[in-house]
């Protein structure tokens, strides 16, 4: 159950890719720092400064949780905001960071300066120790305005240059596993479509996960499908705490769920526990007997649980600028109880289908930049939209 508390402004919701931030980022620049006040001299700019700039100020978050430690002499490739006063504002979050040695970040910049194209990426088996599992020898290839395949290298790594633009697929082939875009995107990449322009680059952070599924059917006592009831699955290793969770989904019109891509082990399906944004509704969790996945699957977890119906709001933020908030919290308030979590534009707000409650948007202010604000009071309906515009 969610309850009140205290989210820190520097909660990332995601890790964006290189490549998004310079396609988007509002000010993009490649310098050294020259002194202890954050003053920065240009190298590259590639988005966001005038032609001949030379120097700027760059004010990172004040919070010591939320600030870059940006020491004379080394080269950063910094994202952030313009102030009106001409300095550049950043915080942790905003993928800025340090140029150890001439390599890959200053390839990505030149890339988009200048060209050749790069599609580049990593092929990663998911699972524990994940950062050091890198797939060698996958077959990768491109097909789109022309055909290109090659295989990864040792450390499952791969990249394409030079690439006619156009739209592209990009297909991975490894002896039982399926691939999914790593999230953390500002963009989720699409493998089956993607585009490539004649400059830039396309990082495209692939996890290979093990080809089968968990499913089963949630109903009421009477009998009935359950819809919408949250659905936990947890490991039975023994070498894995019991209440870790490893992923969690919501049942659909006919009571059915789905687990895509699990790995091998044992695990419980739990249904019917914690259900969504309310804190009101806390409904006793039933839980499966153990059983073992060791290559097919699982089919017939069914359980039989009373929950209530609920809403999933869509959230549309926009700031007095037009554009999403880079930082927000959200608020939802209703008969006096609310919970406080970070803004995820690409997540519903999970609330009990027909009542009331005040939705509360407010920014989180960043270097070069001032709060700004706005709720919005619905009553809560499946498929809904809302939108809030924040105000200074």
């Amino acid at each position: 159950m969610l309850v009140p508390a205290i989210v820190s402004a520097c909660t990332c919701s995601r890790a964006p890719e290189t490549c998004d931030l310079l396609a988007k980022r509002d000010v993009a620049i490649v310098g050294t720092v020259l002194d202890g006040s954050g003053l920065v001299r240009v190298e590259k700019a590639i988005r966001g400064l005038a032609r001949g700039v030379r120097d700027v100020e760059v004010r990172s978050a004040t919070d010591s949780s939320c600030g870059l430690n940006l020491r004379p002499g080394e080269r950063w490739l910094i994202f952030g905001t313009r102030g009106s006063d001409g300095s550049v504002g950043t915080d942790v979050c905003s993928g800025s960071r340090p140029i150890r040695s001439c390599g890959t970040l200053d390839r990505l910049v030149d890339s988009f300066l200048a060209g050749p194209n790069l599609v580049m990426g990593t092929v990663r088996r998911f699972g524990a120790g994940a950062d050091d599992n890198g797939i060698s020898d996958a077959e990768v290839r491109l097909t789109g305005p022309e055909d290109r395949a090659i295989r990864t290298s040792r450390d499952g790594s791969f990249e394409f240059s030079g690439l006619t633009p156009g739209t592209y697929r990009l297909d991975i082939q490894s002896a039982g596993l399926v691939p999914s875009v790593a999230l953390g995107s500002i963009r989720e990449i699409d493998l089956r479509s993607f585009r490539v322009e004649a400059r830039g680059c396309v990082a495209i952070p692939v996890t290979m996960h093990a080809n089968q599924s968990i499913r089963g059917t949630i109903r009421t006592p009477a009998g009935k499908p359950a819809e919408d009831v949250m659905v936990n699955l947890l490991p039975r290793d023994g070498d894995r705490p019991p209440d870790l969770l490893v992923r969690s989904t919501w049942t659909v019109a006919d009571g059915t769920y789905e687990f895509r891509r699990v790995e091998n082990g044992t695990y419980v399906v739990e249904a019917g526990g914690e259900t969504g944004e309310d804190p009101k509704w806390t409904p006793e969790a039933v839980v499966s007997p153990p059983f073992a996945v060791t290559g097919n699957g699982a089919e017939g977890i069914d359980l039989v649980t009373d929950s209530p119906r609920f809403a999933g709001i869509v959230l549309k933020v926009t700031g007095s600028n037009g554009r999403p908030p880079t930082h927000a919290i959200v608020e939802v308030a209703r008969a006096g109880e609310y919970t406080l979590k970070p803004l995820d534009p690409a997540e519903e707000l999970r609330v009990l289908d027909g009542e009331e409650y005040t939705i509360s948007v407010r920014s989180v202010a960043v270097a070069g930049s001032e709060p700004e604000n706005g709720s919005v009071t619905v009553k809560a309906s499946r498929g809904a939209t809302v939108e809030i515009r924040l105000r200074k």
